[in-house]
């Protein structure tokens, strides 16, 4: 009816458009992708190799506490496993301890030797368990092996070397810690939500309490934080129907 006004309808509709792309060009131009599950995959792509770095960071100072002993891991077993029985039984979770990983922990302790392969394998072991089992209290009495084992019980005669178990335990916390407070982050390591829904689940629809953490934990201005936003707006391009 108003040729006019149909026109500068579909001028604004282009303008939109052209933005859409401007601010994409703006808020991710290190973000390679042209598609919104692209972007989806750089976000846990970032994550498992922030992962890695933080995973090699740890084994370095661990190791670096074994070479300073000579070799040998200076691990208190059986100090170890009573300070996880203690802290078990004090909680009221003695019946819910993850039952293979507890035998191992009697087995070290019964042969008071615990090299650093072992420790390594049990943190990994137990720290799956806590994130992933059906149970919430095997989840917690979990988390409580972890932080005793994080504690690193030294033998006698290896008192000298806590500076370095101290800075090996740390990092470890630390790394655990992140996987607690970021979901996104838990999720991307453990592989428990494809490409296809991550973005949507945690960024689109993440509590924004969450998503503030997800860019803490990447980096502001960094790829995977870039991949958030470019994803954002793909998604939104999505939606409106503009190829």
């Amino acid at each position: 009816k108003d040729p006019m006004l149909a026109q500068r309808f579909n001028e604004q509709n282009g303008q939109l458009v052209q933005n859409l792309e401007a601010f994409r060009e703006k808020a991710a131009p290190d973000a390679p992708g042209s598609r919104t599950i692209d972007h989806s995959q750089g976000i846990i792509d970032a994550y498992k190799e922030l992962d890695n770095t933080l995973n090699t960071g740890i084994n370095e100072k661990y190791q670096a506490l074994r070479d300073a002993a000579g070799g040998q891991f200076p691990v208190d077993a059986p100090k170890l496993l009573s300070n996880v029985e203690a802290k078990l039984k004090k909680e009221l979770l003695s019946n819910e301890a993850p039952v293979g990983q507890f035998k191992e922990l009697q087995r070290l302790a019964e042969g008071q030797n615990m090299t650093f392969e072992d420790y390594l394998s049990m943190r990994r072991n137990l720290g799956d368990v806590a994130r992933t089992a059906t149970d919430g209290q095997v989840r917690r009495a979990a988390s409580l092996m972890i932080e005793e084992l994080e504690k690193l019980p030294l033998q006698k005669g290896a008192a000298g070397l806590k500076p370095l178990a101290d800075q090996a335990r740390k990092a470890a916390r630390d790394r655990f810690q992140m996987l607690e407070k970021d979901p996104a982050y838990r999720a991307a390591v453990d592989d428990s939500v494809p490409a296809d829904k991550f973005l949507e689940k945690f960024v689109i629809n993440g509590y924004n309490k969450n998503v503030r953490t997800m860019v803490d934990t990447l980096g502001v201005g960094s790829e995977g934080h870039q991949h958030m936003a470019a994803g954002t707006i793909n998604w939104l391009s999505d939606r409106a129907g503009i190829v």
